[in-house]
């Protein structure tokens, strides 16, 4: 009896030290069967530090960031024990031997490095899950296959790039299903459709799988902080689309950028016949080479491509529910969109695993031949230190934030006389370097993606695309500059030569602050907030013998007397801050121009500020908004509800923003009546691109739609002309814009154009534009026949040629300005947010 029972004891003991040792899969850790419910993000971070703990020899987590709710970003790093004890030492090799770090890597074999993205769209959620599967499987000691791939393999896993949307995403499913019963399958079912705004966009409304390279959203800014320490050999990106469409994955297709290589090209195509291969074997349908190009540096897969790593997209046909029936009546179930993910992810691995060597020579020619020999068209890129300082310098903090080297000019260029295509004036010319100027070299080790933002036109293989097919940085950033064919040796110093500031009498009549680029608006708009009155030179003036624009922002200490000293105070803190140019005023008379009392001197109010939300208001348009006003210029903005508009007491706002949206009854007449009374008290109203194209035609307003086009009449008279239905998606995009840059012509006179450079450079995304306003003031229209860069269809170009894109018609003492096209556009547009707060700040009442 005793020896049964110490038997008993023993074997308990070793069950119970067993199942501690033993890793749990998410389903046991989680309580339910992964792929019959989403997961919330706390669970998903619960996991993974599980994970992390419980394999430390290895596993690491590591928390990169926290999103703008709070919620943490973090990844989960898996290789071998042995690797995992030198994991430093690989990480600053694989760096070396890209030329990124100084020394000489290390004589060990190097692992493939592979990083892997899930769930950046908060509602493509089959991603995070698979993720939890993942990790799972890299980290059990039981599965032979993965530890065998973690002896030549370092995998990052990031398990979801974006917690907020997903957990926005989560919480509305588990309210629209109850665990434990079966998921409604029928594609009409309240389960499957999303209340607005979708749960796509993060907490600010953005997408973030198109900020990748911009960088605008925090959840952005420091996962590609984290991902430049790594520098992987592949990135693979996890998606969801529409439940009727099979599985995507590589290779993509076209247009590809020229400057993708050879091997990037090459790997697609390994990879893809792998994850074939395995589809087969399942009889899974899928598909390759349609829909998801590799062309724009946006993205989750190009952004990689562009620093020497080979980037992907992973496309799972989703649905909001578990369960959804599809348009063949199959029933796709979320385990089996899981399932799929969690195949694409250990082929994804297991490729890289047996192409590790060819990585390694191939991540290291790549980035030698940058050094040496880039392949593209330009070598030096020049850009002139005459332009205005507060543009010069957030181009530059771009080129920082994704690690392109630059410098400025100690003095002309040596050897041959430069020659270069001029962005301003859309041709080859000769140009001088100068002193201050600043010079972007091709030769160096992010030279790609250097030469991908700032080639002056794209080069597209093919006009279906998925998204812009134009990006160039001196247009964003409206600059003068260059692009040469030549390699220009110039000496360079890293900081930007030095200002001289002049010193300022204490008490001076007044103060002078250019406007010149959205730093001095942001400036204007914290005088503003501190209650000064700040005026606005609607001509240029002279003073000191220096002419100054119209624009330029007057302060006069007279109208602040209450204040005494703090004016000074206020005035010099805020210009500090915002690092702009200050000026004294001697007087309140001028040598040239009107004088400080006169009527061509606006006074500018804080005004009270507005924006319309919910349905038929597109969320990302509402987003951009919302966040240039919390992040961007730090000013209060009140959001309504559009279809409450006409019921708000509209009195208690000067300025109210329509977002671009599809309104439709949200502007119904009794809405235009209240709107049209209010501005004629005063109110000012901003219409954003298919806002704009709601008062098109109205009474009451002055905006009129464009239409030329004379395509059905030369269909009357040749048939051959009618569309084929295997060309459809061809003849489409002759009516597409896909983010091309037009040149517009501004009235630099009128105060939405303040500040500006003129020619102004616009990223458009539609067709559209209107016929000059009769009644009104015509601020900015298309006068070429097509884009500087980028694609636009024939019947497009043909519709915008003379077209009206930026207008301001007055009602009473108020107005309305018209935006065809959105300034705020993902927030990437830096002379658009400029443009934008001109409409807000320095567009006068009447």
């Amino acid at each position: 009896m005793l020896r049964t029972l110490l038997t008993l004891f023993i074997f308990s003991f070793a069950t119970a030290l067993f199942a501690q040792d033993t890793l749990q899969s998410p389903s046991a850790f989680l309580g339910y069967a992964l792929g019959s419910r989403y997961t919330a993000h706390h669970r998903v971070v619960d996991y993974a530090r599980y994970v992390a703990s419980h394999a430390p020899a290895n596993a690491r987590l590591y928390e990169y960031g926290r999103t703008y709710e709070g919620r943490p970003l973090l990844t989960v790093t898996f290789s071998s024990a042995s690797n995992m004890s030198r994991i430093e030492e690989i990480r600053t090799d694989h760096h070396k031997r890209a030329q990124l770090l100084e020394g000489s890597a290390s004589s060990a074999a190097a692992p493939a490095i592979v990083w892997m993205s899930y769930n950046v769209h908060g509602d493509e959620a089959s991603g995070t899950e698979a993720a939890l599967q993942v990790m799972y499987e890299l980290a059990n000691p039981r599965n032979t296959r993965t530890q065998a791939w973690l002896n030549d393999a370092v995998v990052i896993i990031d398990p979801c790039i974006n917690p907020d949307g997903r957990d926005r995403f989560a919480s509305l499913s588990l309210t629209r299903n109850t665990p434990g019963v079966a998921p409604d399958a029928h594609p009409d079912a309240l389960q499957h459709s999303q209340v607005w705004p979708s749960n796509r966009t993060n907490h600010y409304y953005f997408d973030l799988n198109r900020d990748w390279v911009w960088q605008t959203q925090v959840e952005s800014q420091q996962r590609v902080r984290y991902y430049h320490t790594w520098m992987p050999h592949v990135h693979a990106d996890f998606h969801e689309m529409g439940p009727n469409s099979p599985y995507f994955f590589l290779p993509g297709a076209e247009p590809q950028h020229e400057l993708i290589s050879p091997w990037q090209r090459e790997f697609q195509q390994v990879l893809g016949k792998l994850n074939a291969s395995y589809f087969d074997r399942a009889g899974r349908l899928y598909y390759t080479k349609e829909t998801y190009d590799l062309l724009a540096p946006n993205f989750g897969d190009t952004y990689p491509m562009f620093n020497g790593a080979i980037g992907m997209t992973y496309e799972q046909g989703g649905a909001d529910g578990a369960a959804y029936r599809t348009r063949i009546g199959d029933t796709l179930t979320l385990a089996l969109r899981v399932s799929n993910h969690v195949t694409t992810s250990m082929a994804t691995i297991e490729a890289s695993v047996q192409q590790r060597d060819r990585h390694n020579r191939e991540f290291e020619a790549y980035f030698n031949r940058a050094i040496n020999s880039p392949t593209g068209t330009y070598k030096t890129f020049v850009i002139s230190g005459d332009n205005v300082r507060g543009k010069l310098d957030e181009f530059t903090a771009f080129l920082r934030r994704n690690g392109i080297q630059y410098g400025y000019a100690k003095g002309p260029s040596t050897g041959l006389a430069p020659t270069g295509f001029s962005y301003s004036a859309n041709k080859v010319e000769g140009f001088a370097v100068k002193a201050g100027d600043v010079v972007v070299s091709a030769y160096q080790p992010r030279s790609v993606l250097a030469q991908v933002m700032l080639e002056p036109r794209t080069t597209i293989t093919d006009t279906l695309t998925y998204d812009m097919t134009a990006w160039a940085l001196p247009y964003v950033y409206g600059l003068k500059a260059y692009a040469s064919t030549q390699r220009l040796t110039v000496a360079t110093i890293d900081q930007a030569p030095q200002v001289t500031v002049p010193t300022l009498p204490e008490q001076p009549y007044g103060y002078l602050i250019p406007y010149q680029s959205l730093r001095d608006l942001r400036g204007l708009v914290d005088l503003l907030k501190q209650g000064l009155r700040v005026r606005s030179a609607a001509r240029s003036i002279t003073v000191a013998g220096a002419t100054y624009p119209a624009g330029t922002l007057l302060l006069v200490r007279g109208e602040h007397a209450k204040l005494g000293a703090r004016f000074d105070q206020i005035v010099r803190s805020v210009v500090a801050s915002h690092n702009l140019t200050l000026l004294t005023l001697p007087s309140g008379q001028v040598e040239r121009g009107p004088d400080l009392g006169s009527g061509w001197i606006n006074v500018l109010k804080a005004p009270r500020v507005a924006v319309a939300a919910g349905p038929g208001v597109y969320e990302t348009s509402l987003g951009a908004v919302w966040y240039y006003f919390e992040q961007e210029i730090k000013y209060p903005l009140t959001v309504l509800r559009a279809d409450q508009v006409r019921r708000a007491r509209l009195s208690d706002f000067d300025v109210i923003i329509l977002p671009d949206g599809n309104y439709g009854s949200a502007l119904g007449e009794s809405t235009l009546e209240a709107l049209h009374l209010w501005m004629e008290s005063g109110g000012r109203l901003i219409a954003i691109e298919g806002a704009a194209r709601s008062f098109a035609g109205r009474e009451k307003f002055a905006l009129r739609a464009r239409e030329v086009d004379t395509a059905q009449a030369k269909l009357a008279t040749n048939p051959e002309l009618l569309p084929k239905y295997d060309n459809r998606e061809r003849d489409e995009v002759k009516e597409s814009v896909a983010g091309a840059i037009f040149q517009i012509k501004l009235d630099a006179t009128y105060p939405l154009a303040f500040g500006l450079s003129n020619p102004y450079y616009t990223l458009k995304v539609s067709p559209n534009a209107y016929g000059y306003l009769r009644s009104g003031w015509n601020v900015g229209w298309i006068e070429a026949k097509g884009p500087i860069s980028g694609f636009a269809g024939a019947r497009a170009r043909k519709r915008l040629e003379s077209g009206l894109l930026f207008g301001v018609e007055e009602h009473g003492r108020g107005s309305i300005t018209y935006l065809a096209d959105d300034p705020l556009f993902r927030c990437i547009w830096y002379s658009g947010k400029h443009l934008f707060g001109n409409a807000v700040f320095q567009v006068p009442s009447n």
